[in-house]
């Protein structure tokens, strides 16, 4: 059972509705995006209307609100460092915006995809980040640059998911709409596997702890 504070923030964010009149902490456009922090006291959720939202975990209630993706527009994938100092956020504006969580301060805007953000995730030291993107890429930045070191090719659809496993080895896991999930060597940037799901797109995924 979730404490009384979780239970109103999910309650909160389950009445959403899609005009946007419900309240002024309500998404208007539905929540596209939720990531709890790993000390489990905040939540940070993404809407259709563009903002980005802390939650306090323990008291209950919206915190905080942050505005930079162009208004109106989905943000549709975010993602927190390993200590939860640094937040990344993707959006249909195909931006990805890099923002401090302490003082909900934009610090740097990516800019390369063509197409919507979709799926974004931190490699283990927080020093890069993957994106994936409507466009049919997924590019790898170095973060404390701000550019684009890579871009992984192939795909025929939206890249919907990523996963990052470092077990055994350094890979990167991702899904797309065509129905193809592909491993990516990390150190040399190259496809080492193709799986075709027989289902239709792919939207989500895990990874197993020991990597198998």
């Amino acid at each position: 059972e979730l404490p009384s504070s979780w239970s109103q923030i999910v309650d909160e964010l389950a009445s959403t509705q899609v005009n946007g009149t419900s309240g002024r902490h309500f998404h208007a456009g539905g929540v596209t995006a939720l990531v709890i922090s790993r000390d489990e006291r905040r939540f940070y959720s993404a809407g259709g209307d563009g903002v980005i939202r802390c939650w306090d975990a323990l008291e209950g209630g919206c915190i905080q609100e942050w505005h930079g993706h162009l208004d109106a527009i989905s943000v549709n994938a975010l993602v927190l460092s390993s200590d939860d100092k640094v937040m990344c956020t993707g959006s249909v504006d195909t931006q990805i915006r890099v923002w401090t969580t302490e003082d909900g301060q934009c610090e740097k805007v990516l800019k390369g995809h063509t197409n919507s953000v979709l799926s974004l995730a931190f490699s283990e030291d927080d020093k890069r980040l993957y994106s994936g993107s409507a466009d049919c890429l997924v590019r790898i930045w170095n973060l404390e640059e701000g550019v684009c070191l890579h871009r992984l090719k192939g795909y025929t659809g939206s890249v919907s998911f990523i996963v990052l496993s470092t077990t055994p080895r350094y890979e990167l896991i991702t899904g797309c709409f065509d129905g193809t999930i592909r491993i990516w060597d990390l150190e040399t940037n190259q496809c080492v596997h193709t799986l075709a799901s027989r289902s239709g797109g792919v939207i989500s995924m895990e990874v197993a702890e020991d990597g198998a």
